[in-house]
């Protein structure tokens, strides 16, 4: 199947639709519901509606790569194949387990961000959407089927000003033959050091857990971005609970939690601050932080005006 750029009109679309003329309790199951179940297992957010996206731009891009999946297991970006299981495992053989290795040297030193994936970076649906960035192909079944996805406003921006103070680690509950594909679409500068994909979260109360203590990193160095709790129930101190991305245009969140994260790059403890995100940068005093220069931009754009890092004691620090 050839790659290229294909406009909404070229992409003939899957239609998941139930159909509303077959109301007969005593029909087979709907070839659909198969095809919709299927989808959700493979990305872990998909939405059944796939509300059309109200972008402007009617760009987008396909990448090929989901007929022969690509096994990158052995390098550095993709998680080991572990199936931590809280019931079946005990606490030595849960500690055992070290999802990534060891920092790259230029990582060193920083501290470890945690991203979610789909309705925290972007949004994505099996109906055809206008604005979509990109168009994934997936085979299911012997068919291809699309996966439009769009990006949350100022995600590029966003990978490109974190990767400067943060080892950057994706760890989603989608599959990674939808994952992976998309990732190299959102990342070709390579920001995101991991990626951690369904068979390393931890099945837990019926949901895919990302279990923060299996990723060999010092939890009070490490920050999760995700808009579901259940995924970091097992480190909400460690999280900033972002709202779900659908498919509002307007939505500047990462602005916000990227100024919030320039800032606490260099607090000793990241547990202290994560809940306070949404009201940087007015929060308590810690040491550590690097607030926005006043005058300058107040919080509200990524990596401007936080050159000067002010001590809980400092009488520069806001009040």
């Amino acid at each position: 199947m050839g790659g290229g750029v294909h406009s909404a009109q070229q992409i003939k679309q899957t239609d998941t639709d139930d159909t509303e003329d077959d109301k007969d309790s005593g029909s087979d199951v709907d070839p659909c519901d198969t095809l919709l179940e299927s989808l959700r297992m493979m990305c872990c957010c998909i939405l059944p509606d796939g509300g059309a996206a109200t972008s402007t731009s009617g760009t987008m891009t396909t990448t090929t790569t989901t007929t022969q999946y690509v096994d990158t297991s052995n390098t550095g970006k993709n998680s080991p194949t572990v199936y931590p299981d809280r019931y079946s495992m005990n606490d030595n053989q849960m500690s055992s387990i070290k999802l990534l290795k060891n920092p790259l040297k230029k990582d060193q030193g920083k501290k470890c961000l945690v991203l979610d994936l789909d309705e925290t970076l972007v949004h994505s649906s099996f109906r055809a959407v206008t604005g979509a960035d990109f168009v994934i192909p997936v085979q299911i079944e012997d068919v291809v089927h699309f996966v439009y996805v769009a990006k949350r406003p100022g995600l590029d921006k966003f990978l490109s000003e974190m990767a400067k103070h943060f080892e950057i680690v994706v760890y989603t509950a989608s599959l990674n033959k939808y994952a992976d594909p998309l990732l190299d679409l959102l990342d070709p500068k390579g920001h995101i050091r991991y990626r951690l994909f369904r068979e390393s979260c931890v099945y837990y109360d019926g949901n895919y857990v990302k279990d923060l203590s299996l990723i060999n990193r010092d939890l009070s160095q490490s920050i999760i971005v995700d808009n579901s709790p259940a995924s970091y129930i097992f480190h909400p101190d460690n999280a900033i609970d972002c709202s779900s991305f659908i498919d509002d245009p307007s939505d500047r969140e990462l602005d916000q939690i990227g100024s919030f994260l320039a800032g606490v790059r260099d607090v000793k403890d990241v547990r202290k601050v994560c809940n306070m995100w949404r009201e940087w940068p007015l929060i308590p005093h810690v040491d550590g932080l690097h607030f926005p220069l006043q005058g300058g931009d107040n919080g509200g754009s990524v990596g401007h005006g936080s050159g000067v890092v002010l001590d809980a004691r400092d009488e520069q620090c806001p009040r």
